[in-house]
């Protein structure tokens, strides 16, 4: 989780735009520890400000932008 945490941060300061694959890969590796939906990994997205200055955002951006590609209303995202 370390790697992804730093490569998220590593986007953030050097601008890419929030469509990359890393939102993907967040929910592959958080999955690892226990089952992970799409609404879950919205929740979980908001909280990772303290990675780099915007990754929160940023990651809301992406996770939200995947969720809506695979039919889901991020902003109806609920824990499961």
């Amino acid at each position: 989780m370390t790697e992804l945490e730093g490569r998220l941060g590593d986007a953030v300061r050097e601008g890419a735009e929030p469509g990359s694959p890393l939102a993907d890969e967040h929910r592959e590796v958080l999955s690892g520890f226990h089952a992970l939906s799409v609404p879950v990994q919205v929740s979980l997205g908001r909280m990772h400000e303290d990675i780099a200055p915007g990754l929160t955002f940023w990651l809301r951006q992406a996770i939200d932008a995947r969720a809506r590609a695979l039919g889901v209303d991020p902003d109806k995202a609920e824990w499961e």
